[in-house]
């Protein structure tokens, strides 16, 4: 039978692989079950499906159809809960001496259930879809021999180190369990096989993981300090992390930008110098008129409507010196000499406090 199904084509194997003409209907391919619940002729006797978390006749023809076009003994497909439950599961029903190792970000309680019996220290974590502060019922914490508390760093620059050396783009909760794999792996002094998975895509993390002014934001990329207002501005203009426009660009232009980047205000460069500052309140104040059509506003150049009376700080000076600049409603325009550093805000200002505690 195995000889039968690997001399089909590819296409074919995906179709049939695995599975049966569907009984009531006759279809080839296994029907989509949407349903999250089967009848029962009594409490406990059912026809092999009770819950679609713990076992549903479309993930049982993926399993299949995955395990065959894999070269596989067994596949498997997991909702949400259940995948290291589903699959402790099932190592143990065949007998399996695996160790079941869970992959938990520091600042879910679910590790210290597994090594201490009690719920760990609950706190926030950056890692996306993956943690918890409390046990899903889907879960059989029994099942799990151990678990690691990964931080946020460790997390995210492994999966940063998956794209660099094996062009394997992953998400942050991949990044937590492949840290946690090679934690368990160096902690052996045998020869052993280890088995995780990359489970999600950081094709939805690049303005995150894979964004460097976003790690810096939340603390958790690495940065020379200079101990002066450059410290507080994690998108500098002379590495090209600002967004910028030029005094003849259309506000048109110079809004999708702001809209883009999701900021409020756009310095704006001309022949490498900083000649002004655009932010909504300017395009509002352009905006306000009937002279003159929509089409006609946005038409404009930023050079009508940008503020050049800019609130400029030098580097060198010290933090003290934003607090008037904030209390002006401005954000601190920082330079070196003529040089054009970056931007400040109040945000800035309190996250870095935060992050220098």
């Amino acid at each position: 039978m195995a000889d039968k199904k690997n001399s089909q084509g590819f296409s074919t194997r995906a179709i049939h692989a695995g599975q049966h003409p569907d009984p009531t209907t006759g279809a080839v391919m296994t029907p989509i079950y949407a349903t999250s619940t089967y009848a029962q002729e009594s409490p406990g006797v059912n026809k092999g499906y009770e819950y679609a978390r713990g076992k549903n006749p479309t993930r049982e023809a993926f399993e299949a159809c995955i395990a065959d076009l894999e070269g596989g003994t067994h596949g498997f497909g997991f909702g949400s809960g259940m995948a290291i439950t589903g699959t402790a599961r099932f190592l143990k029903s065949v007998g399996s001496n695996a160790q079941i190792i869970l992959a938990d970000p520091v600042g879910s309680t679910l590790a210290g259930i597994v090594n201490e019996g009690v719920p760990g220290p609950d706190g926030s974590y950056t890692v996306e879809g993956i943690g918890q502060n409390f046990v899903p019922d889907t879960a059989d914490m029994s099942l799990i021999d151990k678990a690691y508390s990964i931080p946020d760093a460790e997390a995210i620059a492994t999966a940063r180190e998956l794209l660099l050396k094996e062009g394997i783009l992953a998400g942050s909760s991949s990044g937590t369990l492949i840290a946690t794999a090679l934690r368990w792996c160096r902690e052996q002094t045998e020869p052993k096989t280890c088995v995780t998975f990359v489970c999600d895509t950081g094709a939805k993390y690049l303005s995150k993981v894979y964004n460097d002014a976003w790690l810096a934001d939340q603390g958790l990329g690495e940065r020379e300090l200079h101990g002066d207002l450059s410290d507080l501005i994690n998108r500098k203009y002379e590495r090209g992390d600002v967004v910028v426009a030029g005094p003849g660009d259309t506000l048109d232009t110079a809004f999708k930008r702001m809209k883009g980047a999701d900021v409020s205000q756009l310095p704006i460069i001309e022949d490498g110098r900083l000649v002004g500052i655009l932010d909504e309140s300017d395009l509002v104040h352009v905006m306000n008129t009937d002279e003159i059509t929509r089409k006609e506003r946005f038409a404009k150049p930023v050079a009508d409507a940008m503020t050049r009376d800019l609130d400029t700080l030098q580097v060198k000076e010290p933090l003290d010196a934003l607090i008037p600049v904030f209390d002006r409603d401005r954000v601190a325009i920082v330079l070196d000499g003529e040089k054009f550093v970056g931007l400040i805000t109040r945000t800035d200002l309190i996250n870095h406090l935060s992050l220098n505690r």
